[in-house]
C-alpha cells in the first residue's frame, strides 16, 4: 500500500540521516598494547567518538570542557594510555586521558591575542608528550608537559 511505502521511505531517510553525521576532524593512532588501529572523531556539533576494531564507536565524556567550539584537534597513544589534545575557540588547550576528564593547558610562554590554527601531538621514544601548534601569524611553537611554550625557529621556510 502506499501508506505502507511512505512509512518504508521515512525511515529509510531517518536512519540515512542519523549516519550521515557530519564528521569535522578524525585522527588515528597505533594503540600502545597490540598495534592495531584506533580512530577518533569529532562531530559538527562538538561531540566526540572513538573506535577500536571489532567494537561500536563509543562517546567520549566532555566533563572539563568549557563551551565553545573544538577548532583542533590530536591524539596520540602513550605506554600508560590514549591521550587527546584540543583547542577551543582557538586559544585555550585541553588534553584528556582515556577515562579522565579534560585538563587545561597552559599557555605561558605565547605571545597576547594568539590563535591556534594546527595542533599536532607526538610521543618521543622516552614516552615523553609533545604539542606542537601553527599561530594564525605563522609562528611555531611547541610544549613539553611542565613547561611553557617554545618557540620553533622558522628560518629558512618562506616567507
Amino acid at each position: 500500500t502506499m501508506k505502507t511505502v511512505s512509512i518504508t521511505l521515512l525511515l529509510f531517510l531517518l536512519s540515512f540521516n542519523s549516519q550521515a553525521q557530519n564528521i569535522r576532524f578524525i585522527d588515528s593512532f597505533s594503540h600502545h598494547t597490540d598495534g592495531s588501529t584506533r580512530y577518533v572523531v569529532v562531530l559538527e556539533n562538538n561531540e566526540m567518538y572513538w573506535r577500536a576494531p571489532g567494537q561500536s564507536w563509543a562517546h567520549v565524556t566532555k566533563e572539563g570542557l568549557p563551551n565553545g567550539t573544538i577548532d583542533n584537534f590530536s591524539t596520540h597513544s602513550k605506554p600508560d594510555g590514549t591521550r587527546y589534545i584540543i583547542t577551543v575557540n582557538g586559544n585555550r588547550f585541553f588534553w584528556r586521558a582515556a577515562g579522565e576528564s579534560w585538563n587545561e593547558v597552559s599557555s605561558d610562554g605565547l605571545p597576547a591575542g594568539f590563535k591556534v590554527v594546527n595542533l599536532a601531538s607526538h610521543v618521543k621514544l622516552g614516552g615523553e608528550t609533545r604539542y606542537v601548534i601553527v599561530l594564525s601569524s605563522g609562528d611555531l611553537f611547541w610544549k613539553a608537559p611542565g613547561q611553557g611554550w617554545l618557540p620553533v625557529p622558522t628560518d629558512g621556510l618562506p616567507k
